[in-house]
């Protein structure tokens, strides 16, 4: 969450259009099931926003490639990527998903393209019937009133006892932003 704020905030500075992540067929599915799994409300594409207003639209080039291929490319080019993972990967609910859809994609080759198609043809019909909504305090696309992001810096500040008028900044960001739509 915080880190995909880091993101839109270093491309604003940078003046960026679009933002380019190298999320894999893998990435896009795992989020897709997590987001069922989770019951989140306001399920967009992944990897093919196109954002309204001030928002920077969010591409991912390698959406349909598999993980595997993407680091045989990166392995073979003599490309630097990172093999390491968090120590508290395995704890998470992404590493169960992940593990599902190995070995389900295992059994099943193709199966990882079959759910990426059918969800997104649901994602098509479900998302003329859901309005677009923007974080009050921040002005990014949420499903909810306050994003996540906003939530979370919101509680750091309420528990470090710092004042939540400072917290103001981040609604002048927002207000800021409203000026420029």
């Amino acid at each position: 969450v915080l880190r995909r704020k880091a993101l839109v905030k270093a491309a604003r500075e940078m003046g960026a259009t679009v933002i380019a992540t190298a999320h894999t067929l893998d990435d896009v599915v795992q989020t897709y099931l997590l987001n069922l799994l989770k019951g989140e409300g306001n399920i967009k594409p992944v990897g093919l926003r196109r954002e309204s207003g001030s928002a920077i639209p969010r591409i991912a080039p390698f959406r349909l490639t598999p993980q595997r291929e993407v680091a045989l490319y990166a392995y073979l080019e003599k490309i630097p990527f990172q093999v390491r993972t968090c120590p508290y990967t395995h704890t998470s609910m992404r590493d169960k998903v992940r593990e599902f859809l190995n070995w389900y994609s295992a059994k099943h080759p193709g199966s990882l393209y079959a759910f990426l198609n059918n969800f997104e043809r649901m994602l098509d019909v479900l998302s003329k019937t859901v309005p677009e909504k923007r974080c009050e305090i921040c002005g990014e696309p949420s499903s909810r009133r306050i994003c996540r992001a906003c939530e979370i810096e919101l509680a750091i500040r309420r528990e470090l006892g710092l004042d939540l008028e400072e917290s103001e900044g981040l609604k002048r960001e927002a207000d800021i932003r409203g000026e420029e739509q």
